[in-house]
């Protein structure tokens, strides 16, 4: 049983550990100035700082954090390992949205490949914590284990990725 093998205390600190928390006196937020587009295609107006550019990625992130935040309040050490797959669904799905939020964004030309790496460390962050709702559903320890350690260690990335882009918001380890 997956209880036996890692304790659903332990799994829920470090699955949503790697996930952050929400810290609600972020600011530096501002508004997106979007356009309609066809399907597919980027539907926000072209970005000509990275300043504009950073402003508009983190108030989607600050969109995700209050949306995290929702979910990491609801887990606590007494998480039982059942209780912890919806949470973990639920933080993949704010996971992938901000992706998808993010890609329609577009970056200054000469930061195209560093953001990125940035949207690919969020999007692992959705792969990895549906992964291990899966496996703790389907009560595989070690499996489990084993992508609770590969989520934080995207999480890392990501935060890294971030700060060192200079994001504010979307850096501080909090986003989803």
């Amino acid at each position: 049983m997956l209880v036996r093998k890692i304790s659903a205390g332990a799994l829920a600190a470090l699955a949503l550990a790697a996930c952050g928390s929400t810290n609600a006196g972020s600011s530096g937020t501002s508004g997106s100035t979007g356009t309609s587009g066809p399907a597919g295609t980027n539907t926000t107006a072209a970005v000509t700082t990275r300043a504009e550019f950073i402003a508009q990625a983190d108030a989607l992130c600050k969109t995700a954090h209050a949306r995290q935040g929702a979910v990491h309040g609801k887990a606590t050490p007494k998480t039982t390992a059942a209780e912890l797959v919806p949470l973990l669904r639920a933080q993949a799905k704010i996971a992938k949205t901000l992706s998808a939020s993010l890609d329609k964004l577009t970056p200054p030309t000469g930061d195209r490949a560093t953001v990125g790496r940035f949207e690919h460390a969020v999007t692992e962050l959705n792969i990895y914590s549906a992964a291990l709702a899966n496996s703790i559903q389907a009560n595989h320890a070690y499996a489990a284990k084993a992508l609770a350690l590969k989520l934080s260690s995207w999480r890392q990335q990501e935060t890294l990725l971030g700060q060192g882009y200079g994001y504010k918001i979307c850096a501080n380890g909090t986003s989803y």
